[in-house]
């Protein structure tokens, strides 16, 4: 045999996954023999009847095997369980106490449900059953083949008579959640979606629940006799509880009413059949307003004769005052007395009322037979054709007729010749000839002499009545002089000249409001105008500003005599009055602040010696020796200057001072 041909036979066979399964994968997933990562398109789940099972009960188990893979058409298993015991069912197989697939079942629609059995210990606890599973192409090798892990599948292994969730009630008691110490019968129901009483209903009767109203009509509007308890407002209900007739849709508050039908469509209460609601039905409706538009018109109205208008109802003619059933002459009827029931043409004549009974018997003057000659005849009759005018009648003011002929305006009661401002005049009291446009006006009687609408109890006219009257309504005002309107609460008042311009009680001679009056008027603050300066501020040195009012600005802190070189002076710490004066070059050894002066230094450590016995500097040989190393340095003895600075460097600051002094005042 050729050696090539024996190679060829000897080729091994490529490696396979197993056809029947293998257990162990639950946890860990195929990975051993359909590739090392899960893959996205293979979806695994679990699935049973009920997440809580009775000791000893077998349950029906589903796994399904999906995917999204058109080349994957086959699928396998693997399922443990951490306590009871499997049973394979028909498309699976139990191996080694886990349900594993007995040969890569065909996929239907790109799935496989894998379908066993678990019975539960009887030991209670919840027990957990971990999956697997694979999509392969069914290919003879692992290329292309997919698979994933299940989500734990938890199940309550438990009596129904426990009480696991120490509420106080088992399961045999009628808790339908054994779970969830909240929930039991008798538990308080709220509005969570839960039925916490276990009565088999949802929200009802819950704590926290909201009152809603029946609509019925589905109007919007709610009936006020129909509360409803709920947790929301569900079709059917409304938080409004306003309507008045939850039967008719067309029947809410502000809906348009149509008067007369008996209805009350806007829920006003009002009486549908009074429009105008003077208390009398429409005849429309069968009452008795003849006019249910105008509230004037009624039964109970007041009749005005001769306007042509029915006001009391009674359906008589407007014109015929005295009843007789005859109209008035003055407005185109035939009774020349409209006055007297006796006077009208026909009636009987009674010649000892000395009164023309029957409108015929009369003098060729006197054409309305009121016994007076017209004015065009030679008589005092000024309207012949009224039997109510004439010279001496008495005036019927306002309606335009001059009754007694004398000439004068009907709308001028008071005769001071202006008409009645109720009657298109201007006159506003037409009873009291003292009041009408330009009188004299009597101030503080509470009375309009002038008729020009005007506070009587603000004679300046300056919007603030006067504090020395009661007004009408018993208010005293606050003007403090009424007769000037530059005094008053709303004037400003002008500060220190003695004067109470805006009726405050004393003149302003404290502008700035520090509690100080000025120093112009007798007080202590040297300037009203800056509320940081007076006499109880405190005094900020070296500005350039007097804030205690103490004559000048404080320029020596320390009180020796000397100002600080901040405000100009020589004082180089001008907090501690032993200093006065900084070092000058001077030979002195004490004292002063110099360093490097020319005084004999000490031999032994700063501040041991009576030589340099001001200075704090230390010198420049080690500590507890000679020194040896250089004079000693004066430094700080008077906290003036401070190590390394020259007296010159304080001289260039003191000649400094005082001009940073003067910017600061600035």
């Amino acid at each position: 045999m050729p050696l090539l041909a024996l190679l060829v036979g000897f080729v091994p066979a490529p490696a396979f996954a197993h056809e029947t399964g293998i257990t162990g994968q639950s946890t860990s997933g195929c990975g051993a023999c359909h590739g090392s990562s899960a893959d996205p398109s293979t979806t695994v789940t679990f699935s049973a009847p009920s997440s809580t099972v009775y000791p000893g009960d077998t349950v029906a188990i589903t796994l399904t095997v999906s995917t999204t893979s058109a080349s994957h058409t086959h699928a396998g298993l693997d399922v443990s369980a951490t306590g009871g015991s499997l049973h394979a069912g028909s498309n699976d197989h139990l191996s080694f106490g886990e349900i594993t697939h007995a040969n890569p079942q065909p996929m239907v629609a790109h799935a496989v449900a894998f379908a066993f059995t678990w019975t539960a210990p009887t030991v209670e606890g919840t027990y957990t059953l971990r999956g697997a599973g694979n999509a392969v192409n069914h290919d003879a090798s692992d290329v292309g083949d997919g698979w994933n892990l299940a989500g734990d599948l938890a199940l309550l292994v438990d009596d129904g008579c426990d009480d696991l969730d120490g509420d106080g009630v088992t399961d045999c008691d009628g808790d339908c959640d054994d779970t969830n110490s909240a929930v039991h019968p008798g538990a308080t129901e709220h509005c969570d979606g839960v039925d916490e009483d276990c009565n088999g209903a949802v929200d009802d009767a819950a704590v926290d629940a909201s009152v809603y109203y029946q609509d019925a009509d589905g109007d919007g509007y709610g009936d006020p006799r129909a509360p409803v308890s709920a947790c929301s407002a569900s079709v059917g209900l409304s938080s409004d509880a306003t309507d008045c007739d939850d039967t008719a849709a067309w029947v809410y508050p502000g809906a348009p009413d149509a008067w007369y039908d008996g209805v009350d469509a806007n829920c006003d209460g009002e009486d549908d059949n009074d429009q105008d609601h003077d208390g009398f039905d429409a005849v429309e409706a069968g009452g008795a307003d003849c006019d249910d538009t105008n509230p004037a018109i009624s039964p109970v109205g007041t009749d005005t004769w001769y306007d042509g208008v029915d006001s009391d109802c009674k359906g008589d003619s407007d014109y015929d005052a005295d009843g007789d059933g005859a109209d008035s002459a003055s407005y185109g009827g035939d009774d020349c007395d409209d006055g007297n029931a006796t006077v009208h043409v026909g009636a009987t004549e009674d010649p000892s009322d000395g009164v023309i009974n029957d409108c015929a018997l009369r003098d060729p003057g006197d054409g309305d037979g009121d016994g007076h000659v017209a004015t065009s005849a030679g008589g005092d009759d000024c309207d012949d054709s009224n039997s109510r005018v004439y010279e001496g009648a008495t005036e019927v003011w306002y309606d335009g007729t001059d009754s007694d002929c004398d000439g004068a305006s009907d709308f001028d009661q008071d005769r001071d010749g202006f008409d009645s401002a109720d009657w298109s005049g201007d006159d506003c009291d037409d009873r009291d000839k003292d009041a009408h446009p330009g009188a004299p006006e009597r101030w503080y009687d509470g009375y309009d002499e002038a008729c020009d609408g005007g506070d009587d109890y603000d004679q300046d006219g300056d919007g603030y009545a006067s504090d020395a009257w009661l007004d009408a309504d018993g208010r005293v005002g606050t003007d403090c002089d009424d007769t000037d309107p530059g005094y008053s609460p709303g004037a400003v008042d002008v500060a220190y000249d003695g004067i109470d311009q805006d009726c405050s009680g004393a003149d302003l001679t404290d502008v700035d409001e520090d509690g100080e009056d000025a120093s112009v008027v007798g007080g202590t603050d040297c300037n009203d105008h800056d509320a940081t300066v007076g006499s109880t501020q405190a005094e900020v040195p070296y500005d350039g500003v007097d804030q205690d009012c103490s004559g000048a600005d404080l320029a020596d802190v320390d009180g020796d005599g000397v100002d600080g070189i901040e405000a100009g002076g020589t004082d180089c710490d001008d907090t501690d009055p032993s200093v006065q004066a900084c070092d000058t070059g001077d030979t002195a050894d004490s004292g002063d602040s110099g360093l490097d002066d020319t005084g004999p230094h000490d031999t032994a450590e700063t501040g041991d010696s009576a030589d340099d016995s001001g200075d704090t500097a230390v010198d420049s040989g080690a500590p507890g020796d000679s020194d040896t190393g250089g004079p000693g340095r004066e430094g700080t003895a008077c906290g003036c200057a401070a190590p390394g600075r020259s007296p010159d460097g304080w001289l260039a600051l003191l000649a400094l001072a005082p001009l940073a002094a003067l910017r600061r005042r600035r």
